[in-house]
């Protein structure tokens, strides 16, 4: 995951885990449920926009095509950039 608002502020997140695909239907509805769930931006990029079949209805979730996957996460780290704002004082 990364943001950049431009060369002097961004931030980046890494995630090291073992990936697993996910078949069973319980687990799969779950899934579904958290996604539609979630808080979205209110402005994305093209790539990023949501599609005219989102959000799922989870009663659904057999119909969805695709693969569903869950991360068990090891390790995750990060960096960050922000530069001062001339318009505010340093403390």
């Amino acid at each position: 995951v990364d943001e950049m608002e431009n060369m002097a502020n961004w931030k980046s997140v890494l995630v090291w885990g073992n990936v697993e695909e996910i078949h069973d239907h319980a687990l799969r509805l779950v899934a579904v449920k958290k996604l539609n769930e979630r808080t979205f931006p209110a402005r994305v990029s093209n790539t990023v926009r949501l599609s005219a079949e989102w959000p799922y209805d989870p009663a659904d979730v057999s119909e969805i095509k695709g693969v569903f996957l869950r991360v068990f996460i090891h390790t995750k780290s990060g960096r960050f950039e922000k530069a001062n704002d001339p318009a505010q004082p340093n403390s």
